[in-house]
């Protein structure tokens, strides 16, 4: 079987800075990759440096735009132990739903991701569904879809709307009723072993060089 070179990127030629990998490929075995980081860093850190701390907000989400809440946390961390600012015991509860499910929006998009690539279009049709559905309990919460700008000093923007639980808990009981469905599509599927196992594997030294986290 003949070795290809395939460029794996942003293919329409408007599409310029994003991360791409230049592929050697048999069959479908990755022999070697290359990448190519492209403008994806774009100097947040020196930026911030020449903004007051209000004016940070609506960029610190822009960080890592799948899950913006992270970045909102973290920054109001920083911006509360300057302060010395106490945040409410509700307002930490609230804060951690709402980082719960910006992270499940997050694995939900790295399914959708991770099965496009591998060809499961239906098992990525799913993903970003019930991605969709995440997104919309933040966006009701929040009144934004994406950059949710709600995690604040002191707390969170507005308190939980009526109902809202009910919500959040019918949500999770769909996705979690699907779950069955994606690991006989796809997780337990001879194809996506064949196609991800061995791949992006990194020891116990690298991980916490990297900061890696996770199981």
């Amino acid at each position: 079987m003949r070795e290809l070179e395939l460029y794996f990127g942003p293919q329409h030629m408007g599409m310029v800075g994003n991360m791409s990998i230049t592929l050697k490929v048999e069959g479908d075995r990755i022999l070697e990759a290359q990448t190519n980081p492209g403008w994806l860093h774009r100097g947040f850190e020196k930026l911030m440096e020449y903004r007051t701390w209000i004016q940070n907000f609506p960029m610190v989400c822009r960080i890592n735009v799948i899950e913006p809440d992270s970045m909102e946390m973290v920054y109001a961390m920083g911006v509360e132990k300057l302060a010395k600012i106490e945040v409410p015991e509700r307002a930490n509860y609230i804060r951690t739903i709402v980082l719960e499910l910006s992270r499940l929006s997050s694995h939900l998009f790295g399914c959708w991701a991770y099965a496009n690539m591998l060809g499961f279009d239906t098992v990525a049709q799913w993903a970003m569904y019930h991605r969709d559905l995440v997104l919309d309990l933040l966006e009701e919460l929040t009144g934004a879809r994406v950059y949710h700008i709600y995690i604040w000093p002191g707390g969170v923007r507005r308190d939980l709307p009526k109902e809202f639980k009910e919500k959040v808990l019918n949500t999770l009981h769909t996705i979690g009723s699907s779950i069955p469905d994606y690991d006989a599509t796809f997780f337990n599927n001879r194809l996506f072993y064949e196609r991800a196992k061995g791949i992006g594997k990194i020891t116990e030294e690298e991980a916490k060089k990297l900061g890696a986290t996770g199981q």
